[in-house]
């Protein structure tokens, strides 16, 4: 009866590790949070890391670079002239990312969401890509408020968890 005991106690303890093994397996392969997706992204563009960029991307993707101008009344900064690029080549978004990540750094650490209802206090940023940004979930990063308030804002598709839209002032 006691080795019995012992065989079954052995026989759990076994079973045990293995559910314990297979859980951590399984959280594995789940993929991460749309937000931490937003935040990988802005580290690779910080360290201009392009395998990393590529890799978080999904195409087709869009960069939105918009400029800033002296106000008309000469007082102050405006936002100025939007460049959109759209890419659904691998080839033009590598060459694209080669040159437009080194010339940004995003100073936010924290990645907040935008809810959908609150887009329209990004009209003037969107303006153009709206369709585009109502499918994804919009992150938003400070790039340093000096003279004017840089921003960016990261696009993630909520069922590919890839970056599909990035908008930078």
């Amino acid at each position: 009866m006691n080795m019995y005991i012992q065989h079954t106690n052995k026989f759990i303890l076994v079973a045990f590790c293995i559910i314990i093994t297979a859980c951590g397996a399984t959280e594995k392969n789940l993929p991460k949070s749309t937000s931490q997706i937003a935040v990988d992204y802005r580290d690779a563009l910080n360290d201009n890391n392009i395998n990393a960029l590529i890799q978080l991307s999904a195409l087709p993707v869009t960069f939105i670079n918009q400029e800033w101008e002296s106000a008309p009344d000469g007082y102050g900064w405006t936002l100025g002239k939007k460049s959109i690029s759209e890419f659904d080549t691998q080839t033009g978004l590598n060459k694209f990312l080669e040159a437009f990540s080194p010339g940004i750094k995003i100073e936010g650490t924290k990645a907040t969401l935008i809810p959908r209802t609150e887009y329209s206090r990004f009209k003037t940023e969107f303006s153009g890509s709206e369709a585009l940004w109502n499918n994804l979930k919009a992150y938003i990063f400070t790039r340093g408020e000096y003279d004017v308030e840089h921003i960016t804002v990261i696009g993630v598709n909520p069922e590919t968890y890839k970056v599909q839209a990035l908008y930078a002032n």
